[in-house]
């Protein structure tokens, strides 16, 4: 009997440790999922930012300076006809590049669409394990209200209970509990280093943000420049 009492305070003892445990490793699944969400955010916006910001003002200067090379060809006075070629090559050679710079970026655009897709994929993917996640909560909730049931209308057969199946049990506790010690502290140390990658991403983020808005500068002193150029084409002799 002292053995026994022995044992049921040691297994409650464990219990207790694992208990914790899992509510240690619960709180870092939250903070580190809250690392994440907000990573997630700051890429969206950085994304925004990048996309619908930056890349149409380039665009938007990418045309107009070359609406001001038309303009300059166009006010060049020309002497013979070799001045002709030159203007004309130059006019030329100004489409090209200007198509080549807008083929160039489809492929990248295009790549870039495709590795999106593929990001779509996989966050249909993860969706689906947490909806099978809370299928198998509600599931097991679902059992365990039928256990609670049977044994408050005591639908169980006493007769049933003894010696023998009393240790099934506790040995199928001691089986379960080892497991879970075993899997926590797995969770544990993968949770550490979920938390200090999510940490690195954010630090990149930030490096990404501020390298954007270094470009949106650019980007303006580059208008400013632009719109100079125009001034001197209009009013220039």
């Amino acid at each position: 009997m002292v053995e026994t009492i022995k044992n049921e305070k040691i297994t409650q003892k464990i219990i207790f440790q694992i208990d914790s445990e899992i509510k240690s490793n619960n709180n870092l699944i939250s903070q580190s999922r809250q690392v994440i969400e907000e990573n997630r955010s700051m890429i969206l916006n950085n994304y925004t930012s990048s996309y619908s910001g930056n890349h149409r003002l380039a665009n938007k200067n990418t045309e107009e300076i070359f609406e001001n090379r038309n303009g300059i060809l166009l006010k060049i006075k020309l002497n013979n006809e070799l001045e002709e070629k030159f203007v004309e090559a130059e006019k030329n050679k100004a489409v090209v590049d200007f198509l080549e710079l807008q083929s160039n970026i489809n492929s990248s655009n295009l790549e870039i669409s495709q590795e999106m897709a593929e990001i779509n994929s996989k966050l249909i993917e993860i969706n689906k394990k947490i909806m099978n996640m809370n299928e198998s909560i509600v599931s097991f909730n679902t059992k365990q209200l039928q256990h609670n049931k049977d044994l408050l209308e005591k639908k169980f057969d006493v007769s049933k209970i003894n010696e023998e199946s009393n240790e099934n049990i506790i040995q199928e506790n001691k089986e379960k509990i080892k497991k879970l010690k075993n899997n926590e502290k797995i969770n544990q140390d993968e949770l550490h280093k979920l938390l200090n990658k999510s940490r690195e991403n954010a630090d990149l983020l930030l490096n990404n943000r501020n390298e954007i808005l270094q470009r949106r500068n650019d980007i303006m002193s580059n208008k400013e420049t632009i719109s100079i150029n125009k001034s001197k084409i209009f009013f220039g002799s």
